[in-house]
C-alpha cells in the first residue's frame, strides 16, 4: 500500500510540474529613455528565446522581432496606448497592455 501511495504522489508531482513549465510569462519595464525592455520566460524559469514579439499601437504593428538568447527584447515606446504580444508556439501566448509596463 505504501509503495502505491508513493508512486501516485511522485507521478502527480511530475505531471503537475511539467504542465506548469509551459506557462509563458512576460515582464516589461520602462527604461525612461523612450524604450521598453521586456523579459519573456516560462514559469520554470527557462528563457523564451526565439519567441516572436509584436507591439500593437492603434491597431497597427509598431514593432516586432524575436526574443534574444537572454529572453529579452527592447522596443521604442509608441505614442499612446499599446499592447505587447509574445508568442512561443501553439497555445503559448501572452498579452501585456501598456498600463502594466512599470
Amino acid at each position: 500500500m505504501y509503495k502505491k501511495i508513493v508512486f501516485w504522489a511522485l507521478l502527480f508531482c511530475f505531471c503537475t510540474s511539467s504542465v506548469g513549465a509551459h506557462t509563458l510569462t512576460c515582464r516589461c519595464m520602462d527604461n525612461m529613455d523612450g524604450t521598453v525592455t521586456c523579459e519573456a520566460s516560462f514559469s520554470d524559469g527557462s528563457s523564451a528565446e526565439s519567441s516572436v514579439f509584436k507591439v500593437i499601437a492603434g491597431g497597427k504593428s509598431a514593432a516586432s522581432g524575436k526574443v534574444d538568447e537572454f529572453g529579452e527584447f527592447t522596443f521604442e515606446t509608441p505614442d499612446g496606448k499599446y499592447k505587447i504580444v509574445v508568442e512561443a508556439g501553439p497555445g503559448h501566448e501572452t498579452k501585456i497592455p501598456s498600463g502594466w509596463v512599470r
